[in-house]
């Protein structure tokens, strides 16, 4: 199937789980039941140590390819455990300069196992932004996930375009084509995401930010439009909000 064999992707993923487990917090574990809401399984471990233990694991074993990396997220994503999840994530962004757009077709199918904020933004920002980043083509895709009755799938279209004005990027028209059907969003999850991918990219262009938010006043969310004008300069500020 790839360099590795399916036996030893097997044997890996049993060896994650168990230093999953063994980092699990009890005390940690019950805040996060009320930090991150979600049906899926929870072992407690902290984001920090879970991107220790994937670094670690991508030193131990140099002959992991991208493939075998996806396969293995697949598998966590078909269970749907957070901390695995986030691992295959932080371990997959590990190959991020290899990304093409072969591999939007297993975004397509891991953004289905989303059913809260946290693994749906370490996904959108370490692996499909960075793909969407490289073929500004796949944009389409996400202005179509903005009509998604799934909510995650709408926060996640919106998500993947705040690192388009990350890391010396700036691309305001294409995350102002996504965050504008979702301006009166109804679901608050979606709403903090607009309004975060609108301030990123009134980082980078903030005359675009304020034609933008000015054509959308009228139609965008209070919540919305508030936070989204955040990093505008106060004249401009004080002229939409005024």
């Amino acid at each position: 199937m790839t360099a590795t064999t399916k036996h030893s992707l097997v044997q890996f993923r049993r060896e994650i789980r168990r230093r999953l487990e063994s980092h699990s917090d009890r005390t940690y574990l019950s805040k996060l039941k009320e930090l991150v809401p979600t049906g899926a399984p929870l072992l407690g471990v902290r984001v920090p140590i879970i991107k220790g233990l994937a670094n670690t694991f991508h030193s131990e074993h140099k002959n992991l390819t991208m493939e075998d990396v996806g396969q293995l997220l697949n598998w966590f994503c078909k269970d749907r455990c957070r901390e695995e999840i986030l691992f295959g994530v932080f371990l997959l962004a590990r190959f991020k300069r290899h990304f093409s757009l072969f591999h939007w077709k297993y975004v397509r199918a891991w953004v289905e196992a989303i059913d809260n904020w946290e693994t749906c933004d370490q996904l959108a920002m370490n692996v499909a932004g960075e793909l969407v980043a490289r073929d500004l083509s796949l944009v389409e895709h996400l202005v179509e996930w903005t009509k998604s009755q799934n909510p995650w799938k709408r926060r996640f279209a919106v998500a993947t375009t705040s690192v388009l004005n990350q890391k010396g990027r700036s691309h305001p028209q294409e995350t102002f084509r996504v965050c504008e059907p979702l301006m009166n969003d109804a679901d608050p999850m979606v709403q903090k995401a607009v309004a975060w991918a609108v301030r990123e990219a009134s980082r980078k262009d903030e005359p675009a930010a304020f034609v933008f938010l000015k054509r959308c006043k009228n139609k965008a969310h209070p919540r919305v439009f508030r936070e989204g004008c955040q990093k505008l300069t106060s004249r401009h500020r004080a002229f939409l909000l005024g």
